[in-house]
């Protein structure tokens, strides 16, 4: 998930690499990304960065790729949070599903559909 940035501080695990940062008002200002290493069967933590959004939106034009907010995964992905947060815990996983085929493997995604399959075989 997404972590927020406070007097330009934030933490970056190894689950939330890759995710956006925000500032106080909840705008996205970069891409957070945390390195590390295994040395034997431990992790050792290495740099924590952020890649202003400044640097992304202009790499993407470099590349000729025009951002959109709205696209199939986009539109699966709200459609999975809207149910989830309703309770309608089948409509989500199906919503999910339907994400995870678009853009495979994307942790939060993969967590969506472990989470309502749980809460699924709890109910009668």
């Amino acid at each position: 998930m997404a972590r927020s940035l406070i007097d330009g501080r934030a933490t970056i695990s190894r689950d939330s690499s890759g995710g956006p940062a925000f500032d106080i008002k909840g705008e996205v200002v970069g891409l957070a990304l945390m390195s590390a290493s295994l040395e034997g069967d431990q992790a050792i933590q290495g740099f924590n960065f952020l890649i202003p959004i400044d640097t992304i939106h202009a790499m993407a034009k470099q590349i000729g790729m025009t951002p959109s907010t709205d696209s199939p995964f986009t539109r699966e992905w709200d459609q999975t949070i809207a149910a989830a947060i309703e309770g309608k815990y089948r409509r989500a996983l199906t919503h999910a599903k339907a994400a995870d085929k678009l853009v495979p493997r994307l942790i939060d995604v993969r967590r969506i559909i472990v989470r309502p399959c749980g809460m699924l075989e709890e109910k009668p």
